[in-house]
């Protein structure tokens, strides 16, 4: 017996957003803590999906928060109170997993 669980997703991009856009926006994304948590925002008028997120190199868990809408953010429980580096991954259009980023925390 096998199960498998899976979500599928259809959005429809305007001709005014280009497929190169969607690259430039995963290296766009910000990141604060505060007080234990990890607020991501997303200023690009693109949805991003992670596919892998780590603080300090521990597993962030996004569960069904893990898409970024367009112009908006998402809020993340961290294991440590303050960490010093965030990574991440993220699925691109044909389901492909990008190189991974890293961004330094004041």
């Amino acid at each position: 017996m096998i199960a498998v669980k899976s979500t599928l997703k259809l959005f429809y991009r305007p001709t005014s957003l280009s497929d190169e856009g969607v690259e430039k926006a995963w290296s766009q994304l910000t990141f604060v803590q505060n007080g234990g948590k990890l607020t991501i925002s997303n200023p690009s008028p693109y949805f991003i999906t992670f596919y892998s997120l780590t603080a300090d190199d521990a597993q962030v868990k996004v569960g069904k928060n893990a898409m970024i809408p367009p112009f908006s953010q998402q809020t993340y429980a961290l294991v440590a109170h303050h960490v010093s580096k965030v990574s991440w991954q993220t699925i691109g259009d044909l389901a492909g997993i990008s190189k991974t980023y890293t961004q330094e925390l004041p």
